[in-house]
């Protein structure tokens, strides 16, 4: 199947409406994100968000295509945040729970950026996140992938609702 099959016109008039502070974040990310920011839990002297990654996926699609510059952007993985603290820069994915899809996440863009950027300084990778999975601590810890998460007292207010891990 190729990928141009995959999306309708709907879908497309639709991602093209939806505006969020963040670009795709979501409404629950968004939240842990201006928390975490609000609570000075990361600091950071710049920020760079939905920076975008990989896509080689796009190569399938005829360059005269007439969505191929669509689909060179939608292919491509697309990091919640870039963070520099000084020439140090951090790849940072956001989530209500650090659950093993982010930790995939922050293992993935950091290895990207490794592959595409060679020049810039060895990424650091960090999962802003509600609630960390108790269970994957350790995981995170032995992946090199610092973990943030909120302070319980906040966790209902940003969540509004028991966090459903995505």
């Amino acid at each position: 199947m190729r990928p141009e099959t995959l999306i309708t016109p709907g879908n497309l008039r639709a991602a093209e409406a939806r505006r969020v502070p963040f670009p795709h974040m979501g409404p629950h990310d968004t939240r842990v994100w201006n928390a975490a920011l609000r609570l000075g839990l990361v600091k950071f002297d710049r920020l760079e968000y939905d920076v975008r990654l990989g896509g080689k996926g796009a190569d399938l699609v005829d360059k005269e295509h007439i969505h191929r510059a669509m689909w060179d952007t939608l292919l491509r993985k697309r990091v919640d945040v870039i963070g520099w603290q000084g020439k140090q820069v951090w790849v940072v994915e956001v989530k209500p729970v650090a659950s093993f899809a982010a930790l995939g996440q922050c293992i993935g863009y950091r290895d990207l950026w490794k592959r595409e950027r060679p020049g810039v300084c060895e990424p650091r990778a960090m999962c802003v996140c509600a609630i960390a999975d108790p269970d994957l601590l350790k995981t995170f810890e032995r992946a090199a992938v610092r973990v943030v998460s909120l302070p319980p007292d906040v966790v209902d207010d940003v969540l509004g609702h028991a966090p459903d891990g995505h």
